[in-house]
Parts: C-alpha cells; structure tokens; sequence
C-alpha cells in the first residue's frame, strides 16, 4: 500500500468515524506500551504519520487487517456492495456478508474488476480485493488469477510512493 493510501485509511476514519479512529489509536498505543494520551496530544499530521508507521510492524499485523476491514466497511461501502454484486455474493445491502461462497463463478470475477476500476483507483481496488482474498484459506482461485496476472491490480512494493507500474 502506498504511503498516501495508509494516511487516507487513516483520515478517512477520523472524518467518517472518529470513535473507531480513536478505538485504532488506543490499540496501536497500547501494543506499543505507550499510554494513549501521548498520542492524542500530538497534531494531527504526527498522529496519523504515527499511525501508518505503527500498521507497517510485524507486530501490528492483526490490528492493520482489522483496521483496513473497518476502514472498508465504513468509506468504501460502495465498493464493497458492487463487487459483491458483481460477482453475484448475497449481502446485506450494506457489504456484509454472513456466509462466503466456495467458489467464485469465474467469468463474473474479471468483469465486476473491470466496473470496479472504471471509476475506482487501481490501488484502492487491489486493497480491497486481496483484503477479500483472505477471508477464505487459501483465497479463490478465479480471484488469484486477477491479483497476480492483473497489472492494474498490483500493489506498490515496499517503499514506492507512486501508483502500481505496468508489468
């Protein structure tokens, strides 16, 4: 994920749901061992540059996933109910889905990508479609299929700045 998008994920709970913001503040505060309040003080900016370094340890790999599903939930429930319509998943008219198929009808996989990208950043979609893919061990195949051989789907590595490059 660039570093644009982590702030985003950030900023976007602030605006959208400031009691989960501060619900992911305190979570990352408190496996850091600092005392919330330390954080909260700081400006804006610093928290939430603070914040998007904290995600990036390995010990915050739980508490980034469910950052991010929050952060989907709550700013991009668009996106999440046009996929799963896309691809023809039941839900909850809000992107909650109670059971996840087994499989994935593989000729609606690539078309509601394509919708999802029309009006979308790449980036973003990637984000939520390799956050679906772990919702079931091991993923679907269909959808594995996108993720690695989709340029548009790629993620940026580690340290890039800039949008994903074409292959």
């Amino acid at each position: 994920m660039s570093p644009q998008l982590a702030e985003d994920v950030f900023r976007g709970l602030r605006e959208n749901n400031r009691d989960v913001y501060k619900g992911a503040l305190i979570s990352l505060a408190n496996e850091r061992r600092l005392r919330p309040v330390f954080i909260q003080r700081k400006p804006l900016d610093a928290q939430v540059d603070w914040m998007v370094k904290t995600v990036k340890l390995k010990a915050s790999d739980s508490a980034a996933e469910h950052i991010l599903q929050i952060w989907l939930l709550k700013c991009h429930q668009d996106l999440l109910v046009d996929f799963l319509d896309g691809i023809g998943v039941p839900h909850d008219g809000e992107g909650s889905v109670e059971e996840l198929p087994d499989e994935l009808d593989a000729d609606k996989v690539g078309p509601a990508i394509d919708r999802l990208l029309e009006s979308r950043s790449p980036e973003l979609v990637a984000t939520y479609l390799w956050m679906f893919q772990t919702q079931k061990p091991g993923g679907w195949p269909p959808l594995t299929v996108c993720l690695h051989e989709d340029a548009r789907l790629r993620l940026p590595t580690a340290g890039s700045t800039s949008e994903p490059k074409e292959a």
